[in-house]
């Protein structure tokens, strides 16, 4: 059961000629319309931006802008009450400045922008990762190339790679 707002679960997708990528119904049924409910009742937007840490792309409902604002907020009234100086200028810049907003089609397909295909370095196929609120897109190669090869979420995208192949 879909629940709007939060993403779980892996999945892969390829990208194809025209630069589309379709979100996996998995995740696609948590994606909220601007007005809360779950996007196959209303606007079907999806926001993506870079991970802040990792060499990924994020998404999430238009939901989550609202809640990025009041975590600046937040961070600001912390790092006052601590008597440390807060930029909020640059914070505004780190969470907004690279947020894309993309339209989904009937299918849950989007183009991806090009300038934030190239900041998450994707090619021809996707890894996709539920985490809470938003979900990861990964270029398969560099989440593999990463650091433990136990991690469950690596194994998860060998599964689905494996998979795929087997699928053509």
């Amino acid at each position: 059961m879909a629940v709007s707002g939060l993403y779980s679960g892996p999945a892969i997708s390829a990208i194809d000629d025209k630069g589309r990528l379709a979100v996996p119904a998995n995740l696609r049924n948590s994606i909220p319309s601007e007005d809360g409910e779950p996007a196959a009742k209303g606007g079907r937007t999806l926001c993506i931006t870079r991970h802040e840490r990792s060499d990924c792309l994020i998404a999430f409902g238009p939901d989550r802008l609202r809640k990025m604002q009041d975590d600046i907020e937040r961070e600001e009234e912390i790092a006052l009450a601590r008597g440390e100086d807060y930029d909020r200028d640059a914070a505004n810049r780190r969470k907004f400045g690279l947020v894309e907003t993309v339209t989904l089609d009937g299918s849950g397909r989007f183009v991806v922008p090009p300038f934030l295909r190239q900041v998450g370095k994707l090619d021809r196929q996707v890894f996709f990762h539920g985490a809470g609120e938003y979900f990861e897109i990964w270029n398969p190669d560099l989440l593999l190339a990463e650091g433990d090869d136990g991690d469950p979420i690596k194994l998860a995208c060998r599964f689905y790679l494996a998979a795929a192949e087997k699928k053509k």
